[in-house]
């Protein structure tokens, strides 16, 4: 049964059904005919939304598994920064973000620097020691405990999902109750690893999957949407304070006082996007 004629029990607008469909088909996960692609049945089958899965069942063609399941497990959650309510604490915070996490390939790559962090904190075999050490460090750098800890458990049922692989889609689902199973990489002749810079091989995966999502700088200093939607950046990201990139691809939108701000934002070039999604660009 294709999208357009499924029975839903409230059906929504015939408009967003088309517009869901047509991000379903840029993504490659339907045909032309509203049929599942063998990339669709693989997303369908994620407990995430299609572009984070999109990107997750595309990570190992960039060799960057590992860090694209960090990413969805990050994007499932809201802030991991701790926001004082005022006075030296909340200029202490937004110090100690700046100095220690913000980074100029912008938000996703900084969560993946606090995530790494953060896990090497645990490497005692005693559970109660490996809290303290974590707490410990998310109180001196302003970072909320509890969420990295759903962050971490949101990583783990992500995995448990999902079996690398070396080939064009880098994961064979398996069924829930089964434990996860990680493969040698190195070792897959089909998985070619293409020898770039490791920051810009994850920033390229995330393309992969948000390309619909990207936004360039215009000259009046506002983003434009590759649809033509006004856009600015979110004041929580680390890319607000800095000059702007002039291409970026966004998770999330949220709206305040009519305005739409792109968060999770990540620098990207824009050639990547003809690169990646030449199928979707030569349209827009």
């Amino acid at each position: 049964m294709t999208p357009p004629r499924f029975t839903f029990p409230t059906p929504p607008p015939a408009r967003s059904v088309l517009c869901a469909l047509e991000s379903l088909y840029a993504l490659q996960t339907v045909d032309r005919g509203g049929r599942m692609t063998s990339l669709g049945e693989m997303v369908a089958e994620l407990p995430l939304k299609p572009m984070c899965a999109a990107m997750l069942c595309r990570s190992g063609e960039w060799g960057c598994v590992d860090e694209a399941l960090s990413i969805a497990a990050m994007l499932q959650v809201d802030n991991v920064f701790l926001k004082p309510s005022g006075g030296k604490q909340s200029i202490e915070a937004k110090l100690s973000r700046r100095n220690n996490f913000e980074v100029a390939e912008g938000d996703i790559i900084m969560y993946l620097n606090i995530m790494e962090a953060y896990l090497k904190l645990k490497t005692s075999a005693d559970d109660k020691k490996n809290a303290r050490a974590c707490k410990q460090w998310c109180d001196k750098y302003y970072i909320n405990y509890k969420v990295m800890e759903k962050i971490r458990n949101n990583n783990l049922w992500i995995t448990q999902s999902v079996v690398p692989c070396g080939n064009q889609t880098c994961y064979t689902l398996r069924d829930s109750r089964l434990s996860s199973h990680r493969t040698n990489r190195a070792a897959c002749s089909d998985c070619l690893l293409l020898i770039i810079c490791k920051t810009e091989r994850i920033l390229k995966c995330i393309v992969s999957g948000y390309f619909p999502q990207a936004a360039y700088l215009s000259p009046d200093a506002s983003y434009r949407g590759v649809r033509g939607a006004t856009l600015a950046m979110s004041p929580d990201s680390c890319l607000f304070r800095v000059q702007q990139p002039k291409w970026v691809i966004f998770a999330s939108v949220s709206s305040s006082s009519g305005v739409s701000y792109m968060r999770d934002v990540s620098a990207v070039q824009q050639a990547w996007l003809l690169d990646l999604a030449p199928h979707y660009y030569r349209q827009t």
